[in-house]
């Protein structure tokens, strides 16, 4: 779906509301186990939101702001999908993807920075550079 919705030969990726359609086009039942179909789409249980999750993944992989300003632009169940969407992007871009000006913002970002930096591979020296003796 990202293939039609960034070729500029596909009449999609002229569409004002791209994004919407391409996942609004998504939506069809899938066959979940034997005898649960459900409906993927923009509005979805959980399960269902993670095609949507990979379009964004895969549509907006460098650019992490323009990822989760679509997905909440589409609307639907955007947060379910958005946190397949942070999980990785930000492990793919990084902590310094997110603005200040959107950090502020957060209520808690100053506690969650805190508890990040105590993570070994947030650290500046990462984990393979240390000996057995020090890990």
């Amino acid at each position: 779906k990202v293939d039609e919705a960034t070729s500029d030969e596909n009449p999609l990726s002229k569409e004002e509301f791209v994004d919407d359609l391409a996942l609004t086009s998504m939506a069809r039942l899938w066959d979940v186990g034997k005898t649960e179909p459900i409906k993927v789409g923009k509005a979805s249980p959980t399960e269902g939101t993670l095609p949507g999750s990979i379009y964004f993944i895969v549509k907006y992989q460098d650019d992490f702001m323009g990822a989760i300003k679509a997905n909440a632009m589409v609307g639907g169940d955007n947060a379910s999908r958005a946190i397949a969407i942070g999980m990785v992007l930000g492990a793919s871009v990084g902590v310094d993807a997110i603005p200040p000006a959107f950090k502020a913002g957060l209520n808690q970002w100053e506690h969650s920075e805190e508890l990040l930096s105590k993570l070994p591979l947030l650290q500046g020296d990462h984990i393979e550079n240390k000996s057995e003796g020090e890990l």
